[in-house]
């Protein structure tokens, strides 16, 4: 008997539907008595070429098929996103006799994927910009540091010239002629 919690078929061994529960009638919006009877790939909800690959393998070789993100339109026209398993009915011989065909409709987990995957390259993104900007604000730095070693540097000569003028403002109030000397030798500095 199909599971009531999704839309599941049952087919016979050539593909004609033989039970159809509440889920399907809800999605496909076909009645059990509109279904049933009719071969699964002629309803034109059912035309993906995975679907049909899926059916005829699980015929070939007996075992359960399952074939993820088929899209399908339901009854609202609205494509939705579905897995499909079919699992072989084999009677005691081993013999394929049918199959159950179950639908999940995989639509909002692979919504949520999808914003998740975006919110993964959002971050991604957000991080690469981090890393540039800390590259910036190192370069930045070094410059800062660069720019702050050569005013060191540059203090360190102004004192050593205001020491020279003091020195020479002491000596030019004591010897005139020295003076005169040691101004001519600071102007060729």
């Amino acid at each position: 008997m199909a599971l009531p919690s999704m839309p599941s078929i049952i087919l016979d061994k050539n593909g004609v539907v033989t039970s159809w529960n509440k889920k399907a009638e809800e999605f496909f919006g076909l009645t059990e008595e509109q279904a049933i009877g009719t071969n699964v790939t002629d309803l034109e909800l059912m035309k993906d070429e995975k679907f049909a690959g899926a059916k005829d393998q699980c015929q070939e070789n007996k075992q359960t098929v399952s074939v993820k993100s088929v899209y399908i339109r339901n009854q609202h026209d609205e494509g939705r996103l579905m897995d499909i398993s079919h699992t072989p009915i084999l009677d005691s011989n081993g013999e394929f006799k049918g199959s159950i065909m179950l639908l999940e409709d995989v639509s909002e987990v692979a919504e949520i994927q999808a914003k998740f995957e975006r919110k993964q390259e959002e971050l991604e993104s957000l991080s690469n910009k981090y890393q540039d900007a800390f590259k910036k604000l190192s370069l930045i730095d070094k410059e800062i540091e660069v720019t702050n070693e050569e005013l060191r540097q540059k203090k360190l000569e102004l004192e050593e010239k205001k020491n020279s003028i003091e020195e020479l403002n002491v000596e030019l109030n004591n010897s005139p002629s020295v003076a005169l000397n040691q101004v001519l030798l600071l102007e060729r500095w």
